[in-house]
């Protein structure tokens, strides 16, 4: 029964290692192979919203992690050890306070434009590094 019950249950969308929080499950995979553009996006669970490139090299996206009375917006970069979490806060949309649909949380946008190297990626230049497996 334990082990039944266990199948129907969330799992954890972040795991800690040496320290450092990473995506974990279906977030890390939502993150290493899901377009923003996707058809499938708006309704996923974990639902993915800009990508780029950082100031160090590494590739960023940001992310609306949805769950039943919790929602978390965060933004991950992609390194040797996986998808490490630099902001994850708890979604006031989820709560009742209103925000334009799917955008990420103020703490996560302003992350972003301290990090961001550029432009956020159009289609195709997501498409090509998620087919680099976000790797330069």
């Amino acid at each position: 029964g334990v082990l039944a019950g266990r199948a129907f249950l969330p799992t954890n969308p972040f795991e800690t290692r040496g320290g450092q929080l990473y995506a974990a499950g279906a977030l890390s995979e939502a993150l290493n192979t899901r377009l923003a553009s996707d058809a499938g996006n708006a309704n996923a669970a974990s639902r993915i919203g800009v990508s780029f490139r950082a100031h160090d090299g590494d590739y960023c996206r940001t992310f609306m992690q949805s769950a039943r009375n919790k929602g978390v917006s965060g933004l991950a970069c992609r390194t040797d050890a996986g998808w490490a979490v630099r902001v994850a806060v708890t979604d006031p949309a989820e709560h009742g306070v209103y925000r334009q649909a799917a955008s990420p949380a103020p703490q996560v946008l302003s992350m972003v434009d301290d990090l961001i190297d550029g432009d956020a990626f159009d289609a195709q230049q997501e498409r090509d590094a998620r087919d680099r497996n976000w790797r330069n």
